[in-house]
């Protein structure tokens, strides 16, 4: 069975400061992924990076793909136990903004159960926790500057 979830908003945020954000996010997964440690992040090739973490009970590996002209990651499962499939993370300017303050973040997940795979019933909530974290590091930064 798939499971696809989008999440995506408008926020009060430049678009450079919130794809920086979701730069830092590949590296430093558990500031945003609620339960996540044990990072190890390896370069494969420019913009492409092997990725394992722990996240309670499993161990995660991602392939990790930067895309710095759609200001898109995406995040590949690799020997996943119970799911194949990625999440996609984007930034995209606010049109109607006249002074480029303000952009829209877009999370996407399309997971597919595997035959034998046991099925995840939190991925909703900790997508939802991820993405509200990562949308509140991009608005402490323009407090910041702001100040």
């Amino acid at each position: 069975s798939m499971t696809h979830f989008v999440i995506t908003g408008r926020l009060e945020v430049d678009e450079q400061t919130m794809w920086q954000i979701l730069l830092d996010k590949v590296h430093n997964p558990q500031k945003y992924v609620p339960n996540s440690t044990e990072v190890v992040l390896d370069k494969v090739e420019p913009n492409t990076y092997l990725r394992k973490m722990k996240r309670d009970p499993n161990t995660f590996e991602e392939l990790i793909k930067i895309n710095e002209d759609d200001n898109e990651t995406i995040f590949e499962l690799k020997n996943h136990p119970n799911y194949e499939g990625y999440i996609l993370t984007r930034v995209e300017k606010d049109l109607e903004s006249k002074s480029g303050t303000s952009c829209y973040l877009t999370y996407e997940l399309k997971w597919d159960l595997k035959s034998k795979g046991l099925e995840d019933k939190n991925i909703f909530i900790w997508l939802t926790e991820a993405y509200r974290k990562t949308r509140e590091a991009a608005l402490a930064i323009n407090q910041k500057n702001d100040l």
